[in-house]
């Protein structure tokens, strides 16, 4: 075997086991030639070559290739080890094959366990054609919020899930996940007994906003008196009079103020006298999600709430509007029951 048989035989060895840090071969010439030399320092190996005359080294050189060759020659079984590049390509080709199939069972399973938790509370959602529906949109002032838009009514359904829906400039394909039902407030107020009203003007609506909070069932409506008969602590009794004002006028002044002592009492009254109406720009409901209510808040709201039902200064309502609620902190450390109507004053 010449040097270069040599080289080219240790280069396929080398490609399918690796190099290694040392080699250890007798003094032959084919290893003892310049080109081993320069193939082992281009490979970073260090080689080593048996003594002269010490056949315990010389044995372990010839054993394995010998051993190698032999089996070959014979035809005999061969081990896992002794391969061929292409047996080992074929090998490989089938474990990768195994490999992808076992993952994409896994993966199967995997995508089925995450669409039952991502459906876990999906509901279907049935329109039929002439059913008022809202629209799921960008928000004209900020694009990167969302809002419910509407109403816009379905006029044919396309497929499964898909409907279109009559636009103003013309029709469009939206799939269901974007559209809800809508419920016109005079519906409402009809399924609730409530007496019927004339139809409304464009642009005109009464809007009554409530926040109710675990609110229980009331028993039937008894009717409520103008002004509470239970007044508070507080009475006309307790406004202060001028020091500067003589006793013929403190005295007409003291009558005057038991002439309209409903009026003054520290719980307010109402009025069945007048309505008011808010006239609207945007025939559009305004729907705002309530705001978070701090957890060391949430019985000062209830009581608020129930307080305000009491006195029937609110009631439970259906409309289309509504407001959050929000509690400022007073000067002297008490809470004060706001509603945030700043959205709906801007269509005023």
């Amino acid at each position: 075997m010449d040097t270069f048989r040599a080289a080219e035989a240790l280069v396929e060895i080398f490609a399918r086991v690796g190099v290694s840090r040392k080699m250890l071969t007798d003094q032959g010439a084919q290893f003892t030639y310049k080109l081993m030399g320069e193939i082992t320092r281009l490979l970073s190996m260090r080689q080593l070559v048996t003594t002269p005359f010490h056949p315990q080294c010389n044995g372990l050189v010839e054993r394995g290739p010998s051993q190698i060759l032999w089996e070959l020659w014979a035809k005999e079984q061969e081990t896992p080890e002794i391969r061929t590049t292409y047996q080992y390509v074929v090998d490989l080709r089938n474990k990768l094959e195994s490999a992808c199939q076992t993952a994409m069972k896994e993966l199967s399973k995997a995508s089925a366990r995450a669409k039952r938790y991502h459906d876990r509370k999906a509901k279907i959602r049935v329109f039929s054609l002439g059913n008022k529906v809202l629209l799921l949109l960008s928000d004209d002032q900020n694009k990167l919020l969302v809002r419910w838009k509407g109403p816009y009514e379905v006029i044919e359904k396309v497929g499964l899930n898909d409907y279109r829906i009559k636009f103003p400039i013309g029709p469009k394909l939206l799939h269901g996940n974007l559209l809800k039902f809508y419920t016109d407030r005079e519906k409402v107020g009809e399924s609730q007994g409530n007496s019927s009203r004339g139809p409304q003007h464009s642009g005109e609506h009464n809007v009554s906003v409530g926040a109710v909070i675990d609110m229980e069932e009331e028993g039937p409506d008894t009717g409520s008196p103008l002004f509470p008969t239970d007044g508070g602590k507080e009475t006309y009794k307790d406004v202060l009079l001028s020091p500067e004002l003589d006793r013929t006028h403190q005295k007409e002044l003291d009558l005057l103020l038991q002439r309209f002592d409903k009026v003054l009492i520290e719980r307010p009254g109402r009025t069945d006298l007048i309505e008011h109406e808010i006239r609207l720009i945007d025939d559009n409901p305004v729907r705002q999600s309530m705001y978070p209510t701090p957890f060391a808040m949430r019985e000062t709201v209830e009581k608020e709430v129930n307080e305000l039902l009491e006195m029937g200064l609110i009631e439970p309502s259906q409309s289309p509007y509504s407001s959050p609620v929000v509690m400022v902190r007073k000067p002297d450390g008490g809470n004060r029951f706001c509603v945030d109507f700043r959205k709906l004053n801007q269509l005023k």
